[in-house]
């Protein structure tokens, strides 16, 4: 258990980096409404192999598990914590249809099928809706990147 302690000792906070975070203040003052909000404007400040990119390897690695992620909280999702968020007007019953819905989809088991699984439901404009709304890929308006 030492030899974790002396690790984490010695590593440095990049907050306290300077031009870490002049990079940080730059790209979040930059991030505006475009595709991708900060952490695009975050992809665009690196120097690794993928500038102005995404790491496609990277990418897929997080999509499929957090979209099974997703649709499983949503679909363990218990009566009493329904009630609980209902009551802090978190989510409403429309999450229940989804919920229904949701049980009978498999994990994904790569990028494709989920993006199979997105085309297929756009054709239902009340899923698509109903996904939009509880949206799994997000957390800001026309963002295309995950956020966990």
């Amino acid at each position: 258990m030492n030899n974790y302690i002396d690790i984490y000792d010695q590593m440095k906070n990049p907050l306290e980096n300077e031009e870490t975070l002049d990079k940080l203040v730059t790209a979040y003052s930059k991030r505006g409404i475009s595709q991708g909000g900060f952490y695009n404007q975050l992809v665009f400040t690196t120097k690794k192999h993928y500038p102005k990119s995404y790491d496609p390897a990277s990418k897929t690695k997080l999509y499929t598990p957090s979209f099974n992620r997703w649709k499983n909280n949503i679909v363990s999702l218990t009566k009493n914590e329904f009630l609980a968020l209902k009551s802090k007007n978190r989510l409403d019953n429309d999450l229940i249809i989804l919920r229904n819905y949701l049980k009978n989809i498999p994990d994904m088991e790569n990028r494709e099928e989920v993006n199979r699984f997105f085309s297929h439901n756009a054709k239902d404009k009340i899923l698509e809706n109903l996904m939009k709304k509880y949206q799994w890929t997000s957390s800001e308006k026309l963002n295309g990147w995950i956020y966990i």
